[in-house]
């Protein structure tokens, strides 16, 4: 399918715009997590897009804004294909869970093995990387020194995420540069070492994970795939619910499916160390071909 056959529905991030130029977007309502009015709002939307334009299959990675789209579609007749999101390991996602419950969608899974025989296996995000070596998946912590540049970044939930930036300031040595990507996560009294940013741009976010010695980050799809696309593999901290950092633990998931994959290090807050950084700096990540996967036919 050619650019001209399809048409994005997304949220007007910087990220986003930077993977989706040249492309045909519409920008939803966010956020969307359990959230009412914007749901309405999509719902809205997706009426208008559905009426100004021949649509004949609508393709979802997992994000909440599948579900008025879906809805809407499957009123209209059209073909649904609701791929859910690689964070969810062990069952799917409330927006899942719903989307489900439409007739004739066709649901399939990126990770785990749920036991439910209507989520079909999928294709994955994460199966086109490796690490380089069996001994750089689980080769045994050995004596190193820290890495000396450090990019942290907290994606761009409304959640703070304090824990991690409190644990992370008290690791960092004199000799470590360190950039931290905050997002809504408000800085310590007292300030942090380092470059600090609360959103950067999606090329200079790539750049500092490219020169970074390692990336240490939330456990969310969009640092981790893009610490992977530059050979790094990512110090993955989960957000959690008992926190109130997100939701819901399905971070946690994540992380301990990505450290099995050996694509991640996974830490809790407490347990982080600068050993865990210095694991990650050393291995090295390359791309693989991954395996072919076609839709379902009608």
């Amino acid at each position: 399918m050619g650019s001209h056959g399809r048409r994005w529905v997304t949220y007007d991030v910087p990220q986003v715009a930077a993977l989706l130029r040249g492309e045909k977007v519409v920008h939803a309502f966010h956020p969307t997590t359990k959230n009412v009015v914007n749901a309405v709002r999509n719902y809205g939307l997706a009426r208008r897009v559905f009426k100004e334009h021949a649509v004949d299959r609508v393709i979802s990675t997992g994000a909440a804004v599948a579900v008025p789209f879906m809805i809407r579609a499957r009123q209209l007749g059209i073909s649904c294909h609701y791929i859910e999101s690689a964070t969810r390991v062990t069952g799917p996602s409330l927006s899942g869970r719903i989307v489900a419950r439409l007739p004739g969608v066709h649901l399939y899974r990126q990770m785990g093995d749920w036991g439910a025989p209507h989520w079909r296996p999928g294709p994955c995000v994460f199966d086109e990387f490796r690490v380089s070596s069996a001994e750089d998946a689980g080769g045994e912590l050995q004596e190193a020194g820290p890495p000396r540049r450090v990019f942290v970044s907290l994606g761009t939930h409304h959640f703070p995420f304090t824990a991690l930036v409190e644990r992370l300031r008290g690791l960092a040595a004199p000799d470590i540069h360190l950039v931290w990507q905050l997002g809504a996560t408000p800085p310590p009294a007292g300030g942090l070492p380092g470059r600090v940013v609360g959103q950067l741009a999606a090329d200079e976010f790539r750049r500092e994970i490219e020169d970074a010695d390692v990336v240490v980050g939330h456990a969310g799809v969009g640092l981790t795939l893009t610490s992977l696309s530059a050979g790094k593999v990512p110090v993955l901290v989960p957000r959690r619910r008992a926190r109130r950092e997100h939701t819901d633990d399905h971070q946690v998931q994540l992380a301990r499916a990505l450290q099995h994959r050996g694509l991640a290090v996974a830490a809790g807050v407490g347990e982080l160390s600068l050993e865990q950084l210095a694991q990650a700096a050393r291995r090295t990540v390359v791309h693989v071909e991954p395996p072919p996967f076609h839709l379902v036919t009608e």
